[in-house]
């Protein structure tokens, strides 16, 4: 008796431990399907670089002009603006950030990092880069519409460079920080005019408000450091 339990015990746990690694093949093959698929599915989009790297973006992706390199959400997060700063054609995207399409491109001469909506997300403003002055533009329809910039100086051989930027609608003011002369330019947002200008004392990369609009907060590039006033 004793004997025969034993067998039929040692029968059930051949059976038990079958249907285990039957069940693992099963979960193992439709892991292995999955996984193929999700394979196929990003090797349709990867890009080859010039080094012989390749890159396999997830998600969804919208064509851009040369080397975006800044992307910015407006307030109630209607639209996003990018800044395309590459080796050839230069330009301002305006996207609408619900349906993922873009609305228009501004064609710029120069353009670099800074971007910055204004609260009601009527205008936007972009750092004209070497041009040392920052694009403004209404937003008419959905549009970019090119409106009276803010000059910092004359052109590129002049050393400026406006970089990062952010803007106190409360205030009509506007902060711009600079590469080359290592500023930190103050704007009126209403007449378009300079009202001041701060030595940082290294090349800034851009600059930050604090929510309750009472710290400025700027980083600077070669000194490793962050810099605040107000």
């Amino acid at each position: 008796m004793g004997k025969h339990s034993t067998l039929s015990y040692g029968f059930s746990l051949l059976l038990l431990l079958a249907s285990v690694i039957g069940c693992h093949r099963q979960n193992n093959s439709a892991r292995s399907a999955e996984e193929a698929e999700t394979y196929q599915k990003l090797a349709a989009k990867r890009v080859n670089l010039p080094n012989g790297w390749s890159l396999t973006p997830p998600g969804r992706s919208l064509d851009l002009d040369d080397l975006p390199l800044n992307l910015v959400v407006s307030p109630s997060k209607k639209y996003l603006a990018v800044t395309n700063n590459g080796q050839s054609t230069q330009s301002i995207t305006l996207i609408d950030a619900s349906t993922e399409q873009i609305l228009d491109t501004a064609k710029v001469g120069k353009s670099y990092l800074g971007l910055a909506f204004s609260a009601d997300e009527k205008v936007l403003y972009a750092s004209g880069g070497n041009d040392n002055k920052i694009l403004v533009y209404k937003i008419e329809n959905s549009q970019l519409v090119p409106n009276e910039p803010i000059v910092l100086g004359k052109p590129w051989p002049v050393k400026i460079s406006p970089a990062g930027l952010c803007v106190d609608d409360t205030k009509n003011r506007l902060y711009i920080v600079t590469k080359e002369d290592s500023s930190l330019y103050i704007a009126d947002t209403q007449t378009k005019k300079t009202l001041a200008k701060l030595n940082l004392g290294a090349a800034a990369y851009t600059c930050l408000l604090s929510p309750d609009k009472n710290e400025l907060f700027v980083s600077l590039w070669v000194a490793r450091k962050c810099w605040s006033s107000m």
